[in-house]
């Protein structure tokens, strides 16, 4: 079978690499990281269900690829965090974005010790008869799960929309199966910037400094507009057994909105640095989505005249969460 899998994998990448030796050496690369990565090593894939996840990587970008969209790569990370959550899901027989413990997939991502900012997809089956729980199985069932998601249609299309939003980079991939439950996930990234390392949890009132870099590949982009929400602590009673269908990437609860004019950005090293004051901050969770942009000589850094800012022309590209305790 992992023959089958690896010429199947071999032919459908040659669409996106011009020769087996590169895509051998892209495939080589990837089950390097997943060695080396130690985050979540219990959620680790095998050799196996790496080459299951690129096959099924495949067919999301094909989707992308058809409406003139960047392709994605695998990511570790991304994909053992969706694999803890989809295995919890099965595990207390449940499908939400929110886990057992009623956190969002943001939250997930974040406390996995990753800043960037996610998006997430989910596909649940059930059965009263018994499924297959062979590979050949489940790549159908993932296969179905992503399909589900390309044909939804308007206004009902939040998944759809998951799948085709531009500022993707990376993607996760999770799945658990038994004999009368599947869980899919897709845990999409947008890696724009690299950062310096923050205190997750802080007492107040604190500054910080949030500084990082554009990465190069993203060096016709730069850092546009910094937004954080004030989440509360969830209820230990929290239902994990009934939630929406969608969850939102905010709260209702803005905290704090930094303009380009008030960052400092070097357009020849992508340096960047933000000064946050968390004043007469509550206890609870701040989440720190910092946007960027393309046309960095667009951006107002320097305020010369009147003009309104919004996230509208922006990708989100972090998801950095502190615990403030007071």
């Amino acid at each position: 079978m992992i023959k089958k899998l690896l010429i199947c994998f071999s032919i459908q990448f040659l669409q996106i690499l011009p020769n087996y030796s590169q895509c051998k050496d892209e495939l080589n690369k990837i089950l390097k990281e997943n060695n080396k990565i130690s985050t979540l090593y219990k959620y680790k894939d095998n050799k196996k269900l790496i080459m299951l996840k690129l096959k099924n990587l495949m067919e999301i970008n094909k989707s992308r690829k058809k409406y003139g969209l960047s392709l994605l790569k695998l990511d570790i990370v991304a994909s053992r965090v969706a694999n803890k959550h989809c295995i919890e899901m099965l595990k207390y027989n449940y499908a939400g974005h929110w886990n057992k413990s009623g956190f969002k997939p943001y939250h997930r991502y974040a406390f996995a010790g990753e800043t960037d900012h996610i998006g997430e997809n989910l596909f649940a089956k059930w059965t009263t008869g018994s499924f297959n729980t062979n590979i050949k199985s489940v790549n159908k069932m993932m296969l179905e799960g992503h399909k589900s998601f390309m044909a939804e249609k308007f206004p009902n299309n939040w998944h759809k929309k998951m799948v085709l939003a531009q500022g993707h980079t990376h993607i996760g991939i999770g799945f658990a199966i038994n004999k009368q439950s599947f869980r899919y996930s897709q845990m999409f990234v947008n890696r724009y910037v690299t950062l310096k390392p923050i205190p997750k949890i802080i007492n107040s009132p604190f500054k910080l400094t949030l500084e990082g870099n554009i990465i190069k590949s993203k060096k016709n982009y730069g850092p546009y507009m910094l937004v954080i929400y004030y989440e509360t602590i969830p209820s230990n009673h929290f239902n994990y057994k009934i939630q929406p269908k969608t969850y939102h990437d905010f709260t209702n609860s803005r905290f704090l909105t930094i303009p380009p004019w008030k960052m400092k950005y070097n357009d020849l090293t992508g340096n960047f640095m933000i000064d946050i004051n968390f004043k007469d901050v509550k206890n609870g969770y701040y989440y720190i989505k910092l946007y960027v942009r393309k046309n960095v000589s667009s951006i107002p850094y320097v305020l010369k005249k009147r003009v309104s800012i919004n996230n509208s022309n922006a990708v989100p590209a972090t998801g950095i969460i502190i615990r403030v305790k007071n």
